[in-house]
């Protein structure tokens, strides 16, 4: 099916005002495909929220295969030697006894061990807070080009 524009494509009225009926069509064509494509386009809030998920993905995967290195019955342990080598790091004279167990009672290697678990327990905050200071800065992006000035990881290009 054709479309056929009038034949009279130029009209006068109110006092003598002309319009052409060609291109006053057009160019309302035009603007609602502009409107289109401008709707089509992801709002600042959906990228952060992209952007974020990514981020978090990464850190997932990342931790994930931190914890590939572990039989799973030694990850359950993970909290409780957190939570005792982190009470002897701020007073030497608590009992660690399940750290104790696990170097059959010998205060040396459990010492040892403490200041294993306490280098692991630092570095995870270190990752928690670094992923947490990329993902405030992605939230706290007020325009589209701040928020591409991000890299995929939080960390400005």
């Amino acid at each position: 099916m054709a479309l056929y524009l009038p034949v009279l494509s130029v009209v006068q009225v109110n006092h003598g005002k002309t319009f052409n009926l060609v291109d006053d069509w057009e160019e309302k064509q035009s603007l609602q495909e502009e409107e289109l494509y401008l709707a089509s386009l992801p709002s600042l809030e959906d990228l952060k929220i992209d952007l974020i998920k990514k981020l978090h993905q990464s850190y997932d995967d990342k931790f994930q295969r931190y914890l590939d290195g572990y039989p799973k019955a030694e990850q359950k342990s993970f909290m409780t030697k957190a939570q005792e080598a982190s009470a002897y790091m701020a007073d030497n004279t608590i009992s660690t006894p399940y750290i104790a167990g696990l170097v059959k009672g010998d205060d040396e290697k459990r010492i040892k061990l403490i200041h294993v678990i306490w280098e692991k327990v630092k570095m995870s905050a270190l990752n928690e807070g670094d992923l947490i200071g990329k993902r405030d800065a992605m939230k706290a992006c007020e325009t589209i080009e701040e928020l591409e000035a991000l890299d995929s990881t939080g960390e400005e290009t």
